[in-house]
Protein backbone atom coordinates (compact mmCIF):
# COMPACT_ATOMS: atom_id res chain seq x y z
CA UNK A 1 0.00 0.00 0.00
CA UNK A 2 2.84 2.39 0.84
CA UNK A 3 4.42 1.80 -2.58
CA UNK A 4 1.09 2.49 -4.28
CA UNK A 5 0.75 5.81 -2.41
CA UNK A 6 4.32 6.74 -3.33
CA UNK A 7 3.67 5.92 -6.99
CA UNK A 8 0.50 8.03 -7.09
CA UNK A 9 2.28 10.88 -5.27
CA UNK A 10 5.14 10.81 -7.78
CA UNK A 11 2.63 11.02 -10.63
CA UNK A 12 0.87 13.98 -8.97
CA UNK A 13 4.21 15.72 -8.35
CA UNK A 14 5.31 15.38 -11.97
CA UNK A 15 1.91 16.50 -13.24
CA UNK A 16 2.33 19.65 -11.14
CA UNK A 17 5.89 20.09 -12.46
CA UNK A 18 4.61 19.98 -16.04
CA UNK A 19 1.97 22.60 -15.23
CA UNK A 20 4.39 24.92 -13.39
CA UNK A 21 6.98 24.73 -16.17
CA UNK A 22 4.33 25.66 -18.73
CA UNK A 23 3.41 28.83 -16.85
CA UNK A 24 7.04 29.78 -16.15
CA UNK A 25 9.62 28.06 -18.35
CA UNK A 26 12.47 29.67 -16.41
CA UNK A 27 11.63 27.23 -13.61
CA UNK A 28 12.64 24.39 -15.94
CA UNK A 29 16.26 25.21 -15.07
CA UNK A 30 15.42 24.91 -11.37
CA UNK A 31 13.76 21.57 -12.09
CA UNK A 32 16.85 20.39 -13.96
CA UNK A 33 19.21 21.38 -11.13
CA UNK A 34 16.99 19.88 -8.43
CA UNK A 35 16.62 16.60 -10.33
CA UNK A 36 20.36 16.38 -10.92
CA UNK A 37 21.15 17.17 -7.27
CA UNK A 38 18.62 14.60 -6.04
CA UNK A 39 19.93 11.73 -8.15
CA UNK A 40 23.59 12.64 -7.63
CA UNK A 41 22.97 12.58 -3.87
CA UNK A 42 21.21 9.21 -4.12
CA UNK A 43 24.08 7.70 -6.11
CA UNK A 44 26.72 8.99 -3.68
CA UNK A 45 25.06 8.07 -0.36
CA UNK A 46 23.42 4.78 -1.34
CA UNK A 47 24.89 1.53 0.08
CA UNK A 48 27.44 -0.21 -2.10
CA UNK A 49 25.03 -2.99 -3.05
CA UNK A 50 22.51 -0.38 -4.25
CA UNK A 51 24.88 1.73 -6.38
CA UNK A 52 24.02 0.00 -9.66
CA UNK A 53 20.27 0.42 -9.30
CA UNK A 54 20.62 4.06 -8.24
CA UNK A 55 22.84 4.82 -11.24
CA UNK A 56 20.33 3.16 -13.57
CA UNK A 57 17.43 5.08 -11.99
CA UNK A 58 19.28 8.36 -12.50
CA UNK A 59 20.07 7.52 -16.12
CA UNK A 60 16.49 6.42 -16.80
CA UNK A 61 15.06 9.61 -15.33
CA UNK A 62 17.11 11.90 -17.55
CA UNK A 63 16.35 9.78 -20.61
CA UNK A 64 12.67 10.40 -19.90
CA UNK A 65 13.27 14.08 -19.13
CA UNK A 66 15.24 14.85 -22.29
CA UNK A 67 12.29 16.11 -24.34
CA UNK A 68 10.69 18.39 -21.77
CA UNK A 69 14.11 19.86 -20.97
CA UNK A 70 14.76 20.50 -24.67
CA UNK A 71 11.34 22.02 -25.31
CA UNK A 72 11.60 24.40 -22.34
CA UNK A 73 15.38 24.95 -22.63
CA UNK A 74 15.64 23.81 -19.02
CA UNK A 75 19.01 22.11 -19.44
CA UNK A 76 22.22 24.08 -19.86
CA UNK A 77 23.16 22.20 -23.04
CA UNK A 78 21.07 20.70 -25.83
CA UNK A 79 22.58 17.26 -25.25
CA UNK A 80 22.58 17.58 -21.45
CA UNK A 81 20.64 14.36 -20.84
CA UNK A 82 23.24 12.34 -22.73
CA UNK A 83 26.06 14.07 -20.86
CA UNK A 84 24.38 13.24 -17.54
CA UNK A 85 23.89 9.59 -18.48
CA UNK A 86 27.62 9.44 -19.29
CA UNK A 87 28.43 11.19 -15.99
CA UNK A 88 26.27 8.83 -13.93
CA UNK A 89 27.65 5.67 -15.55
CA UNK A 90 31.21 6.96 -14.98
CA UNK A 91 30.26 7.41 -11.31
CA UNK A 92 28.87 3.88 -11.38
CA UNK A 93 32.14 2.57 -12.83
CA UNK A 94 34.03 4.37 -10.06
CA UNK A 95 31.94 2.76 -7.35
CA UNK A 96 31.22 -0.66 -8.91
CA UNK A 97 33.86 -1.14 -11.59
CA UNK A 98 33.25 -2.86 -14.93
CA UNK A 99 33.34 -6.44 -16.11
CA UNK A 100 36.52 -7.70 -17.75
CA UNK A 101 34.29 -9.28 -20.39
CA UNK A 102 33.03 -5.89 -21.59
CA UNK A 103 36.16 -5.12 -23.64
CA UNK A 104 34.24 -5.18 -26.99
CA UNK A 105 32.39 -2.04 -25.87
CA UNK A 106 35.67 -0.41 -24.91
CA UNK A 107 36.95 -1.19 -28.41
CA UNK A 108 33.74 0.29 -29.85
CA UNK A 109 34.46 3.53 -27.99
CA UNK A 110 38.06 3.56 -29.19
CA UNK A 111 36.88 3.18 -32.80
CA UNK A 112 34.92 6.43 -32.42
CA UNK A 113 38.10 8.46 -31.86
CA UNK A 114 39.23 8.48 -35.54
CA UNK A 115 35.91 10.07 -36.50
CA UNK A 116 36.94 13.20 -34.58
CA UNK A 117 40.05 13.59 -36.70
CA UNK A 118 38.10 12.89 -39.89
CA UNK A 119 35.53 15.52 -38.93
CA UNK A 120 38.26 18.06 -38.19
CA UNK A 121 39.40 17.85 -41.80
CA UNK A 122 35.99 17.61 -43.50
CA UNK A 123 33.87 20.18 -41.64
CA UNK A 124 33.62 23.55 -43.32
CA UNK A 125 35.55 26.51 -41.96
CA UNK A 126 32.38 28.19 -40.69
CA UNK A 127 31.11 25.12 -38.86
CA UNK A 128 31.17 25.06 -35.06
CA UNK A 129 33.55 22.15 -34.55
CA UNK A 130 32.77 21.48 -30.88
CA UNK A 131 29.01 21.69 -31.35
CA UNK A 132 28.99 19.44 -34.41
CA UNK A 133 31.21 16.82 -32.79
CA UNK A 134 29.10 16.88 -29.63
CA UNK A 135 25.86 16.54 -31.58
CA UNK A 136 27.09 13.63 -33.69
CA UNK A 137 29.10 11.67 -31.13
CA UNK A 138 27.24 12.23 -27.85
CA UNK A 139 24.69 9.53 -28.70
CA UNK A 140 27.17 6.78 -29.72
CA UNK A 141 29.45 7.59 -26.76
CA UNK A 142 26.49 7.55 -24.37
CA UNK A 143 25.41 4.17 -25.76
CA UNK A 144 28.93 2.74 -25.48
CA UNK A 145 29.50 3.99 -21.94
CA UNK A 146 26.14 2.64 -20.80
CA UNK A 147 26.88 -0.76 -22.36
CA UNK A 148 30.34 -0.78 -20.75
CA UNK A 149 28.85 -0.16 -17.30
CA UNK A 150 25.78 -2.39 -17.61
CA UNK A 151 27.56 -5.45 -19.01
CA UNK A 152 27.23 -8.37 -16.55
CA UNK A 153 25.27 -6.24 -14.06
CA UNK A 154 22.18 -8.05 -12.81
CA UNK A 155 18.88 -6.43 -11.85
CA UNK A 156 15.73 -8.09 -10.59
CA UNK A 157 12.31 -7.72 -12.19
CA UNK A 158 11.26 -5.48 -9.32
CA UNK A 159 14.31 -3.26 -9.79
CA UNK A 160 13.65 -3.04 -13.52
CA UNK A 161 10.10 -1.93 -12.74
CA UNK A 162 11.45 0.89 -10.53
CA UNK A 163 13.87 1.97 -13.27
CA UNK A 164 10.99 2.21 -15.76
CA UNK A 165 8.93 4.22 -13.25
CA UNK A 166 11.76 6.72 -13.02
CA UNK A 167 11.84 6.94 -16.81
CA UNK A 168 8.11 7.56 -17.25
CA UNK A 169 7.69 10.27 -14.60
CA UNK A 170 9.18 13.11 -16.70
CA UNK A 171 7.11 11.87 -19.65
CA UNK A 172 4.03 12.49 -17.50
CA UNK A 173 5.30 16.06 -16.97
CA UNK A 174 5.72 16.37 -20.74
CA UNK A 175 2.16 15.13 -21.32
CA UNK A 176 0.70 17.69 -18.90
CA UNK A 177 2.82 20.44 -20.48
CA UNK A 178 1.43 19.52 -23.92
CA UNK A 179 -2.17 19.67 -22.69
CA UNK A 180 -1.59 23.21 -21.43
CA UNK A 181 0.34 24.18 -24.58
CA UNK A 182 -2.48 23.14 -26.93
CA UNK A 183 -5.66 22.61 -24.90
CA UNK A 184 -7.80 22.61 -28.07
CA UNK A 185 -6.47 20.32 -30.79
CA UNK A 186 -9.23 21.41 -33.17
CA UNK A 187 -7.73 24.91 -33.36
CA UNK A 188 -4.32 23.76 -34.58
CA UNK A 189 -5.13 20.86 -36.91
CA UNK A 190 -5.07 21.81 -40.57
CA UNK A 191 -4.07 18.48 -42.10
CA UNK A 192 -2.87 15.01 -41.16
CA UNK A 193 0.80 16.01 -41.47
CA UNK A 194 3.07 16.06 -38.42
CA UNK A 195 2.04 19.04 -36.34
CA UNK A 196 4.50 21.11 -34.28
CA UNK A 197 1.67 23.06 -32.65
CA UNK A 198 0.35 19.83 -31.14
CA UNK A 199 3.81 18.78 -29.94
CA UNK A 200 4.74 21.76 -27.82
CA UNK A 201 6.34 23.69 -30.69
CA UNK A 202 9.06 21.05 -30.94
CA UNK A 203 9.77 18.26 -33.43
CA UNK A 204 6.70 15.98 -33.61
CA UNK A 205 8.84 12.90 -34.30
CA UNK A 206 10.92 13.37 -31.15
CA UNK A 207 7.91 14.17 -28.97
CA UNK A 208 5.92 11.22 -30.32
CA UNK A 209 8.88 8.92 -29.67
CA UNK A 210 9.04 9.98 -26.02
CA UNK A 211 5.29 9.60 -25.66
CA UNK A 212 5.41 6.20 -27.36
CA UNK A 213 7.95 5.11 -24.76
CA UNK A 214 5.60 6.38 -22.05
CA UNK A 215 2.73 4.41 -23.60
CA UNK A 216 4.75 1.22 -23.40
CA UNK A 217 5.88 1.72 -19.80
CA UNK A 218 2.40 2.59 -18.54
CA UNK A 219 0.90 -0.37 -20.44
CA UNK A 220 3.42 -2.68 -18.76
CA UNK A 221 2.48 -1.28 -15.36
CA UNK A 222 -1.23 -1.58 -16.14
CA UNK A 223 -0.92 -5.31 -16.78
CA UNK A 224 1.79 -6.25 -14.27
CA UNK A 225 1.83 -3.67 -11.46
CA UNK A 226 -1.81 -2.77 -10.89
CA UNK A 227 -3.02 -5.15 -8.17
CA UNK A 228 -6.09 -3.09 -7.18
CA UNK A 229 -8.84 -1.23 -8.99
CA UNK A 230 -7.44 2.18 -8.01
CA UNK A 231 -4.11 1.55 -9.75
CA UNK A 232 -5.87 -0.01 -12.75
CA UNK A 233 -7.95 3.16 -13.20
CA UNK A 234 -4.95 5.45 -12.63
CA UNK A 235 -2.74 3.65 -15.15
CA UNK A 236 -5.59 3.34 -17.66
CA UNK A 237 -6.21 7.10 -17.51
CA UNK A 238 -2.49 7.79 -17.92
CA UNK A 239 -2.29 5.43 -20.88
CA UNK A 240 -5.23 7.13 -22.61
CA UNK A 241 -3.86 10.64 -22.00
CA UNK A 242 -0.32 9.84 -23.17
CA UNK A 243 -1.63 7.91 -26.18
CA UNK A 244 -3.91 10.79 -27.16
CA UNK A 245 -1.07 13.31 -27.09
CA UNK A 246 1.11 10.93 -29.10
CA UNK A 247 -1.57 10.37 -31.75
CA UNK A 248 -2.38 14.06 -32.27
CA UNK A 249 1.24 14.84 -33.17
CA UNK A 250 0.44 12.84 -36.35
CA UNK A 251 3.93 11.38 -36.21
CA UNK A 252 2.74 7.93 -37.05
CA UNK A 253 5.97 5.96 -36.91
CA UNK A 254 6.65 6.41 -33.20
CA UNK A 255 3.02 5.75 -32.26
CA UNK A 256 2.84 2.59 -34.37
CA UNK A 257 6.08 1.31 -32.85
CA UNK A 258 4.71 2.01 -29.36
CA UNK A 259 1.49 0.14 -30.11
CA UNK A 260 3.31 -2.81 -31.70
CA UNK A 261 5.66 -3.01 -28.70
CA UNK A 262 2.68 -3.13 -26.34
CA UNK A 263 1.07 -5.87 -28.44
CA UNK A 264 4.34 -7.84 -28.45
CA UNK A 265 4.57 -7.51 -24.66
CA UNK A 266 0.99 -8.71 -24.23
CA UNK A 267 1.75 -11.69 -26.46
CA UNK A 268 4.72 -12.62 -24.27
CA UNK A 269 2.87 -11.83 -21.05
Amino acid sequence: MKYNITYASAIALHAVIGMIIYFNEELAKVYFLMAFSFFAFRVIVSPHNQKTIEVLKACAYFVGAELILRITKGAFAYEASKYLVILFVIAGMFFKGISGKSYPYFMYLMFLIPSIFVASTTLSFDANFRTNISFVLSGPICLGMAALFCYDKKVTTEQLSKILVNMVMPIISLTVYLFFYTPSIRDVLTSTASNRAASGGFGPNQVATALGLGMFIIAVRLFTKSPNIGLKILNSVLLVLISFRAVVTFSRGAVIVGILTIIAFLGIY
